[in-house]
């Protein structure tokens, strides 16, 4: 009996010895790698490829929004957080703009709202470089007060419409009906609301917003309680080691720590049959707990032309995560040239 209790005794040492002690479960997390992961490199350092693809950073900074695919140009549109704290808390954010190819093309620092359907709609203007590339200010054909005319005007214009979408001034009190004629955009005002094309709650008017289906929202392959040790997923967690550990504090009220491990994650990505490994900075919470290695996957629909089989990659830091900010980003996977 006093046998076995020794034995008990020090493998709950050597257990709170490892699970508490950050040189030591450093030190025997790398002892068991024997060797293996020598080639899995930082994602940031351009060197992650197989046989037919690679991996590359493209932009700087987290993720602002969706990924999106406009059919009309066939580029990937990206929002993308201001670097800067002060401007970023004031609204300004980067457009990029990525082509079918994988190549960078052309960017817009910008701080106003821009819609479902990509366009900037203010009091008397527009923008709508996601489309044409022209960072400048347009002006709308026609302005028109919608409380100041006949029902049947409003609809011959709705008849002749490419696209409807409805919005609100933000410097006033209107709610706008913007249409689309020939790329000619016509806006009409309303203070009292369009009234008479409400239907029900769910459904605002009965003049239904059109063509609204030229940007597609990329879909995300990672789940927000992903199984990270799952192979069957397309990415898959084959090795964590340990570096430093993390408490969180009863007296922090930011939510900036939590109580787990620091460490680098091994991981193996699957891309149209073949394998690319990596790795990468990885949370873990506690000992037996889940993994937060805040990777994100996207892929565009099958359907798009694709001709570099693209997919894009975030690596996203946040106010928890100890990750070296030149890990921070989104990186292509696509073709090698």
């Amino acid at each position: 009996m006093k046998k076995s209790l020794k034995i008990l005794g020090v493998v709950l040492a050597v257990y709170l010895t490892y699970s508490n002690i950050g040189p030591v479960r450093y030190l025997v997390d790398r002892v068991s790698l024997f060797g293996l992961y020598g080639d899995y490199n930082y994602l940031s350092d351009h060197t992650v490829a197989s046989e037919s693809y690679q991996i590359n950073k493209i932009i700087d900074g987290n993720l602002d929004g969706p990924i999106s695919y406009n059919t009309a140009t066939k580029e990937y549109i990206f929002t993308i957080y201001d670097a800067d704290y002060d401007r970023n808390n004031a609204g300004w954010k980067t457009l990029w703009k990525v082509n079918k190819v994988g190549k960078l093309i052309d960017s817009l620092n910008f701080r106003d709202y821009i819609n479902k359907l990509g366009y900037n709609f203010e009091e008397d203007y527009y923008t709508d470089w996601i489309y044409s590339g022209n960072k400048a200010k347009q002006e709308y054909h026609q302005i028109i007060n919608y409380d100041s005319i006949e029902a049947n005007v409003f609809h011959e214009y709705i008849a002749k419409s490419d696209i409807i979408i409805y919005g609100n001034d933000y410097d006033v009190d209107n709610i706008n009906c913007y249409i689309n004629i020939n790329d000619n955009w016509t806006v009409f005002k309303s203070a009292k609301g369009f009234d008479d094309f409400y239907m029900n709650p769910f459904k605002l008017y009965k003049q239904e917003e059109k063509s609204l289906d030229s940007l597609i929202v990329l879909e995300n392959k990672i789940a927000p309680w992903q199984k990270w040790k799952d192979e069957n997923e397309p990415i898959y967690l084959e090795k964590f080691v340990g570096k430093s550990p993390e408490y969180s504090s009863f007296f922090d009220i930011n939510n900036t720590s939590r109580s787990g491990w620091n460490g680098t994650g091994y991981f193996r990505l699957l891309h149209l049959s073949e394998t690319l490994n990596f790795k990468a900075y990885t949370f873990k919470s506690g000992t037996f707990g889940s993994y937060s290695p805040d990777i994100e996957l996207f892929y565009p629909k099958k359907e798009f032309e694709n001709p570099k089989k693209i997919a894009f990659i975030e690596l996203r830091g946040n106010g928890r995560s100890k990750r070296a900010y030149k890990e921070n980003g989104i990186y292509i996977l696509k073709s090698k040239d």
